[in-house]
């Protein structure tokens, strides 16, 4: 099987990190229910944007791991699963997307056969190239846009996206997803 991950808000603790040095930048939370900083916080223009360009990247680098995301990930490849990890992470605000991404998952030791840095917030051309098989996203929209296109996609929950999961395949943990894909749940038994 092809598990494909996203990184931010699935594998990294990527919405807590981020939200609290915002926070301590000044910025006040105008919206909580999206995973969009650009709606969140009371950027004025161009605001937003200045911010990322010039903190992403150390942020990007000092992000946690989510809980159990190490261990079943990496239980994933024991398996003899194929592990496909792709992010839509963009210049300038990740500096270099594709060594910023692939250092913090070897110092965090993921294992994974296939990094790849999406073109956009769907990814549905990268699953569909790479075959997956089942894909974990944090976003709801994303989510329902690989579905529309054939692909098994699952949402991670967060914070931000409980109230949008109705009616869509979601994972409540990792060991949720471990537990729900080793079931069928997601449509594709674990075997």
């Amino acid at each position: 099987m092809v598990i494909g991950l996203d990184v931010d808000n699935v594998i990294a603790d990527f919405d807590k990190t981020v939200m609290e040095a915002i926070k301590k930048s000044g910025k006040k939370v105008i919206k909580t229910d999206t995973p969009l900083y650009k709606e969140r916080f009371d950027w004025k223009e161009g605001e937003k944007e200045k911010y990322f360009a010039k903190n992403m990247e150390k942020l990007a680098k000092k992000l946690p791991l989510r809980k159990n995301a190490r261990f079943v990930i990496n239980k994933f490849c024991e398996m003899g699963h194929k592990v496909v990890i792709i992010s839509h992470r963009i210049s300038p605000d990740f500096g270099e997307p594709y060594t910023t991404t692939y250092n913090w998952l070897k110092k965090h030791k993921i294992n994974f056969d296939t990094l790849v840095i999406s073109k956009g917030i769907d990814k549905v051309a990268e699953c569909k190239s790479l075959g997956v098989d089942v894909y974990l996203d944090d976003r709801v929209d994303a989510v329902r846009e690989m579905q529309k296109n054939g692909i098994n996609a699952v949402v991670m929950q967060t914070r931000y996206n409980m109230p949008l999961i109705k009616n869509i395949q979601y994972a409540k943990s990792w060991l949720d997803f471990y537990k729900n894909l080793k079931l069928g749940k997601y449509m594709l038994p674990l075997g």
